[in-house]
């Protein structure tokens, strides 16, 4: 859009200056002459060279949260009203109440609460600002709670937020939890939350996913082929496919040292081979590689995986 907005402005300037400056008619020069008094040649004229392209604009930076300790008092308007909301958060025995503009709401048990809240604007656009409140979870499962202010009421934004999630039929996994802790998320004002995710296949490991803010204010997991970078030792040759379904082409990963470069978090992880093959692995019951009519354990065909709670 800038770069449109860029060579646009560039042909309005262009149209005006030569509206609005009248150029002399030019004289042609002289032809040169060398000493014996004939005309020197004149050269052919160089063609103009291409301009380079400009260079795609960075993204612009992410604002930093607001952030606020608890027991503070702020005032700000939530809800896009052009009234300001009284706003305050306090601890409250394992949990945490948050009052916005009269109105509280709870949340009974907490691990290792943040006692901090941050404002935060998903969605320029819309006029409201959102609430996250954080907390470091057991063996550091950051977790984050989003709250906005809509028609007088304080909405949990975390509602239903997993539905769409990608995980094996059997995974336990809380609807409304959203990975992360406020200063590890990405909100750039656009309607998204970028934040950390753990996968929930084949080995304990992270990547970055994304929550989309819905029109009834709610945010929503946006599901997606999850890029990765996990450096691996093949210990044998496995069977893969030539893309994440059972009826694509299958093709053989030879022993070595390769990268997991994706997965879609259910079934598949993508393998990348450093002597160039590449394929997607079978997973089955988390860490269970299906290669070839073989159910192997994953840690007895590769090295480098991590197991951590």
């Amino acid at each position: 859009m800038k770069k449109i907005f860029a060579v646009m402005l560039a042909l309005l300037l262009a149209v005006s200056v030569s509206a609005c400056s009248k150029e002399e008619p030019q004289t042609p020069p002289e032809p040169q002459t060398q000493q014996g008094g004939d005309p020197q040649p004149q050269s052919d004229p160089q063609p103009e060279p291409e301009p380079e392209p400009e260079p795609e604009p960075e993204p612009d930076p992410a604002p930093a949260p607001e952030v606020h300790d608890f027991g503070e008092t702020v005032m700000t308007d939530m809800d896009g009203d052009g009234t300001e909301e009284e706003i305050t958060a306090e601890a409250d025995g394992e949990g945490y109440v948050l009052r916005i503009g009269g109105k509280e709401i709870r949340k009974e048990y907490s691990v290792m609460l943040i006692p901090r809240f941050a404002l935060v604007d998903i969605d320029a656009s819309d006029g409201c600002r959102e609430i996250i409140i954080s907390e470091e979870g057991p063996s550091d499962d950051h977790a984050s709670d989003f709250y906005a202010y809509i028609n007088g009421e304080i909405i949990f934004m975390n509602e239903g937020a997993n539905r769409t999630k990608p995980v094996p039929a059997d995974w336990e996994w809380e609807d409304d939890t959203i990975e992360s802790l406020y200063d590890g998320m990405t909100i750039r004002g656009n309607g998204v939350v970028e934040n950390t995710t753990r996968a929930a296949i084949l080995q304990t490991w992270f990547f970055r996913s994304r929550y989309a803010l819905m029109p009834d204010h709610r945010l929503i997991f946006a599901p997606e082929l999850f890029e990765t970078s996990h450096r691996v030792e093949l210990k044998r040759s496995l069977t893969a496919y030539a893309e994440n379904f059972t009826d694509a082409a299958t093709l053989e990963l030879p022993a070595g040292s390769g990268t997991l470069v994706g997965t879609d978090n259910i079934q598949w992880v993508e393998l990348k081979m450093d002597s160039g093959e590449r394929g997607w692995l079978l997973i089955e019951d988390y860490n269970n590689i299906v290669s070839g009519g073989e159910v192997l354990s994953a840690p007895d065909v590769m090295d480098g995986l991590s197991y951590a709670d």
